[in-house]
């Protein structure tokens, strides 16, 4: 039975829990907002936000039993970028491969560009940790050249695609990706 007011209220608290570091139980909240949610558009996104909370947080296990309910939906970038991110974290490569190079291939710019990154992000960290540089480099560029994504996230991706150079034995172009990083502190 839908609840549009009581929805509205489950995903404040669920945002101000986030707010405090209660992660789990603010995705658990989003859940059931999602749940009492007339609208399939909006539930689906308040679902998508808890799965996103538990897979950045590391909450596997719980995350696992979220996905169950995601992946009944109809695909889209942040469906599969979540998706594939999860299962590179709890090993499935090649499923996680498979999802987000379906994230990037369905993300559009404009909309998606987080989803578009993250998930090319995650893909040159894959071929990185398989040994397949070309392809690492490949896809770190992607990542590192989408527009409107986060620039923590775009740099991310210069950060991998150097450690991929320097792998391969280009040191000197990996610096050189670098070189926007200001100069470390001698503290540090």
């Amino acid at each position: 039975i839908s609840d549009d007011a009581l929805a509205a209220q489950l995903e404040a608290a669920g945002q101000e829990a986030l707010g405090v570091g209660r992660t789990a139980q603010a995705a658990d909240w989003l859940a059931q907002a999602a749940t009492a949610s007339s609208d399939p558009a909006v539930a689906d996104c308040r679902l998508l936000d808890a799965l996103e909370i538990l897979v950045i947080f590391g909450e596997i296990a719980e995350a696992e039993v979220l996905a169950a309910r995601v992946q009944a939906d109809q695909p889209s970038a942040r469906r599969s970028c979540l998706l594939g991110t999860l299962d590179y974290q709890v090993g499935r490569a090649a499923a996680a491969e498979a999802r987000l190079v379906e994230a990037w291939q369905c993300h559009d710019p404009d909309q998606d560009s987080f989803a578009g990154c993250a998930a090319a992000l995650w893909l040159a960290v894959l071929c990185l940790c398989a040994g397949r540089f070309r392809e690492a480099i490949d896809w770190a560029e992607r990542a590192a050249s989408v527009d409107g994504a986060p620039v923590a996230l775009r740099h991310a991706a210069v950060g991998v695609l150097a450690i991929t150079l320097f792998n391969e034995g280009r040191g000197s172009e990996g610096l050189d990706r670098l070189a926007f990083l200001p100069a470390a502190p001698d503290e540090v």
